[in-house]
């Protein structure tokens, strides 16, 4: 870059308010459901920005590709996860095991750890209960999370 600085904005989008700028009922929305975005912008002299035309010069043009070269999801969870048997795969890439990384899950305040012992993918199960109140799913780096 040759040292010159471009203005930055940052926006949050509120689900709620999308639905109802769609006119969409946040009440049949299930899991897996998703709202995709498109980002544009339009400069004063008219040009357009978007994810497929970014700019072809490398010393201006090309510096807004990077404001696009990302999607913006956004997926409709439950409150808590459907009761039934979930199954976890998971991938060895490195082949020394996954030095201290872990799936932690904690249903209801009761923590279960899974990760790969061995040099090989595996695969585990979890039962979900009906009624429960609560549950997480978190990925506890450890020495080498990339590796993962």
């Amino acid at each position: 870059m040759t040292g010159k600085t471009f203005p930055a904005y940052d926006f949050i989008i509120i689900a709620e308010n999308t639905f109802a700028a769609l006119d969409l009922d946040l009440a049949v929305a299930e899991g897996e459901d998703a709202l995709n975005y498109k980002d544009r912008i339009t400069l004063s002299d008219g040009r357009t920005f978007t994810t497929t035309k970014s700019g072809e010069s490398i010393n201006s043009d090309l510096f807004y590709h990077y404001a696009f070269g990302f999607s913006s999801k956004f997926a409709c969870l439950f409150s808590t996860p459907p009761p039934g048997d979930y199954i976890i795969d998971m991938i060895e890439t490195y082949g020394d095991r996954w030095n201290g990384n872990f799936i932690k899950i904690t249903v209801d305040g009761q923590e279960a750890l899974f990760t790969i012992n061995d040099s090989t993918d595996t695969s585990r199960s979890i039962t979900i209960p009906s009624g429960l109140e609560s549950a997480t799913w978190d990925f506890l780096l450890g020495v080498y999370p990339k590796r993962s």
